[in-house]
């Protein structure tokens, strides 16, 4: 058995110390279509919808964030039973005005 001369990494943040309104700095851990996962050392990665990258329309998430890249969110949902959580890079205003054009659709 080897061991590791790394240093041990600090512990993962619960999901119940997650509050929405919170801003982190995280890495793009792994890019998909719909968006990216952000490792912001929480025992799960949060999602960055592809739609709360940029108010422009992204068409081509890798011209606004590639695999590794740190980047500042903060966090718009947290769902504990789903063990799940949503993040936005976009201004609190934009937010609230994309949150807003949902709900009356």
């Amino acid at each position: 058995m080897a061991l590791s001369t790394r240093p041990k990494r600090p512990p993962r943040k619960p999901l119940s110390e997650v509050e929405v309104g919170q801003e982190y700095t995280g890495r793009v851990k792994q890019i998909m279509d719909y968006g990216a996962f952000i490792d912001f050392g929480c025992v799960r990665d949060s999602l960055l919808h592809i739609s709360r990258i940029s108010m422009d329309k992204v068409e081509d998430i890798g011209d606004y964030l590639e695999v590794g890249q740190e980047v500042n969110f903060h966090i718009i949902d947290v769902d504990i039973e789903k063990k799940s959580i949503a993040a936005s890079m976009l201004t609190k205003v934009a937010d609230a005005y994309l949150d807003r054009r949902r709900k009356n659709y």
